[in-house]
């Protein structure tokens, strides 16, 4: 059979479209040519098609022909592969960047030498053969465009140019945590998954994820590290913003539309979708007192209602749309039993072999890649900061990820049997991890087969065959400014930001007024410049205010000794109150609130040592302890005060980034309204009724009194509206929302 070679030499070559079937094989037909794109490979003629030849040998081999099931690619490819290749292949690592904080517009890929934090990208590719990475850039879409694309081509010259997932974490929403969520920058920017539960709307959080589907395909990113199933039943816990609040049965519904919005299909990942990673899987949220596992004090998940099975309920939506992936979470379930009355072990889950093979794999049929929760298979050293936080000046220095690490359950175990008992729970893929040495010292060892490690490699060549990577890695960066972030885009996701803003208090029914109603206004919260040409008559003191408008968000607690993240999300503290309050009463209730005591008992760790070493007289931060603890908001409690002091009219909008105690405050405020992530323009809509935009948001979340009840009364693993105690804890119910009409 005659074969024709052609060789493409621009970056990226649409090689071919439908039509070409002028041979005399009466089966060409039936098949539908697929685009194309490559930076350096030969494209082989054959049978009237086109294709890749990825392996450089010639031959149109089973992996390189799209004729073929992904199945029969994937098996064909895996065949090939060198154990090193497939280590390689298991691990998720992350981009190097240029740029020192995230957001920044010149952030780049770094391709040639180095950073601080990671091996640059071509020693990850070409050496250490991995290819799927997260990328955290930010910036330019033409340049993320760009640098992925380089990428892409880089992967080409390996062996055989098997070609790179590209993940990222949320990046289309206002609440910016890195670790866990990127700027939206030029992407178009919704309200967050919280505010879409409280509208509720299985259509418009279809309709997002279609459209972020599309604005990741044009910048190269084929794989998203979300939805987040987990379920908002611990208010103090700093990640409930990601979720969909606190109901499972409505968070299953959206968690399924998510998905199906973002793989193109109701059923499966296919071609022109994004691989959905749902997460995290039993269900993150119960955390013991509502601190964060990403950090040691806060490794413990704990049931005190025996409400395990409840926090499973999300991930059937997103099993039922065929979810290609799955995340487990960090923690670490403590004395609880399932549905069927088994005792869950007590390791992080992403070590959970009951509950990764029998459960999700068995019980669930899940069959897609099970990838592990960021820096689970890592070192966590005895003595280091990864286990006591920062207490030093030489502490406070180290690159965190020099020392992170989150294998709760398993630190004390060697890297290699770590790597094999992750292997051996089902885990497919390394989350966070670029160097695979652990891996391949556990398959030298004999200690993991290599039969075992071949399903994994399958399962994450099955997602790139379906999606068409080996096809059409690569974009056309310069067309991808015009789809990400586009009007109509934009215009949807003002929409959802008006549509989930939720009246709490609307005495006397002064909501809606018009500009002119509002008088002269007085703004915190809002740029003023920008509130002068929405029309408002702005003025700089309270005094001379006829409206008041503060736009804030939940208050919380920062413990810098767990930096990045107990910083970043803060937890605990959910209401305003005055600095001094805070200190007088931080060490005098039990439980959480006595901060400074916080320990874990067993490992001799605590949230916050106010004994730790202090700054110098040089440093910005002098004289404050490395390992502090600071409230967030003692200065929007003394601007409320004063606003309520004065007289005025005041509007209060808090953006609910976690649920917000008011049981303080309420009383004295005439208007509060609660929203997810919205900008300025869309809140003065609300509130002035323009263009007939009214709140339509109902809570995804109780609100309690105040924090010191949650302590008392509250239990981690259960919602609001099922808490024992729940008219002795919740000041606005689960689902409340006041309309205008």
């Amino acid at each position: 059979m005659k074969m024709k070679v052609t060789k493409l030499s621009a970056l990226i070559a649409a090689v071919i479209l439908s039509g070409c079937n002028d041979s005399d094989n009466d089966d060409s037909s039936k098949f539908q040519q697929p685009q194309l794109t490559t930076g350096s490979l030969t494209v082989i003629e054959k049978d009237g098609y086109q294709f890749k030849d990825h392996n450089k040998d010639g031959e149109v081999n089973p992996f390189e022909d799209w004729r073929l099931s992904a199945s029969e690619r994937a098996d064909d490819l895996v065949a090939r592969m060198t154990t090193e290749e497939k280590a390689g292949a298991m691990m998720h690592g992350t981009f190097s960047i240029s740029a020192g904080t995230l957001g920044e517009s010149e952030s780049r890929l770094v391709f040639e030498g180095g950073t601080p934090m990671f091996p640059n990208n071509t020693v990850l590719i070409k050496d250490r053969f991995l290819n799927t990475f997260i990328t955290r850039q930010a910036g330019a879409v033409q340049d993320i465009a760009d640098d992925n694309n380089r990428a892409q081509e880089i992967a080409e010259q390996t062996r055989l140019a098997i070609p790179l997932s590209i993940s990222s974490d949320p990046r289309n929403h206002f609440n910016e945590a890195g670790g866990a969520s990127i700027g939206a920058g030029e992407f178009s920017k919704w309200t967050e998954t919280l505010g879409m539960a409280a509208v509720d709307d299985v259509e418009m959080v279809k309709e997002f994820a279609d459209i972020i589907r599309q604005e990741y395909l044009a910048v190269g990113i084929n794989q998203a590290l979300h939805p987040t199933a987990d379920i908002a039943t611990e208010p103090r816990w700093g990640r409930n913003n990601s979720t969909f609040g606190e109901d499972a049965h409505v968070s299953r519904r959206m968690t399924k539309a998510y998905v199906q919005g973002l793989q193109n299909s109701d059923t499966d990942l296919v071609k022109g979708g994004v691989w959905g990673v749902v997460k995290h899987f039993a269900g993150g949220g119960p955390q013991e007192n509502g601190l964060d596992a990403h950090y040691f004090v806060g490794r413990k998940q704990v049931y005190p209602g025996n409400n395990f099975e409840y926090h499973k309920i999300p991930f059937k939506g997103a099993f039922e749309a065929g979810v290609a992936g799955v995340m487990p979470y960090y923690g670490m379930p403590i004395d609880v039993k399932d549905g069927k009355g088994v005792a869950i072990d007590e390791v992080g889950f992403n070590f959970n072999k009951y509950l990764l093979t029998d459960v999700l794999r068995g019980e669930e049929k899940f069959d897609g890649v099970i990838l592990s929760d960021w820096l689970v298979a890592g070192d966590c050293k005895a003595d280091g900061p990864c286990r006591k936080g920062l207490q030093t000046l030489e502490d406070s220095t180290m690159n965190p990820f020099a020392y992170l690490a989150m294998p709760w359950g398993v630190e004390d175990l060697e890297a290699a049997e770590r790597a094999a008992l992750f292997v051996d729970a089902g885990v497919d893929s390394f989350g966070g991890i670029d160097d695979p040495s652990a891996l391949l010292a556990s398959i030298e060892s004999g200690r993991l087969s290599i039969e075992r490690i071949n399903m994994s490699v399958k399962r994450i060549m099955l997602n790139k065959f379906k999606q068409g990577l080996f096809e059409s890695p690569m974009v056309d960066s310069a067309a991808a400014k015009a789809i990400v972030g586009k009007a109509e885009f934009q215009a949807a996701a003002d929409d959802s930001q008006r549509r989930s803003v939720t009246l709490l208090k609307n005495e006397g029914d002064v909501l809606p007024l018009a500009v002119k109603e509002l008088g002269k206004v007085y703004v915190s919260g809002i740029e003023a410049d920008f509130a002068a040409g929405y029309g408002l008559t702005v003025v700089d003191e309270m005094a001379d205010a006829d409206t008041i408008i503060i736009r804030t968000h939940t208050p919380g607690l920062q413990a810098f000794a767990w930096n990045p993240f107990a910083v970043i999300m803060p937890m605990g503290e959910l209401g305003f109150m005055s600095d001094a309050q805070f200190a007088a009463q931080a060490g005098t209730v039990d439980g959480l609130r006595d901060y400074e005591l916080a320990k874990d008992s067993m490992n001799d760790a605590q949230l916050c040592y106010p004994d730790s070493e202090t700054y110098p007289e040089e440093h910005p931060l002098a004289g404050k302890a490395v390992g502090r603890c600071e409230y967030t908001g003692g200065a929007t409690y003394d601007l409320i005060k004063a606003a309520i002091d004065s007289g005025k009219r005041v509007i209060l909008d808090v953006f609910m980034i976690r649920p917000t105690a008011l049981g303080n405050i309420a009383d004295d405020i005439a208007v509060i309204t609660a929203n997810y992530g919205t900008s300025d323009q869309a809140f003065l809509d609300v509130i002035t009724n323009k263009n007939g935009a009214e709140p339509q948001g109902k809570l995804p979340f109780g609100l309690p009194f105040n924090t010191a009840v949650v302590e008392e009364f509250g239990l981690e693993d259960v919602p609001s509206f099922a808490e024992p105690e729940k008219d002795t804890i919740t000041q606005y119910e689960f689902g409340f929302g006041l309309s205008y009409k």
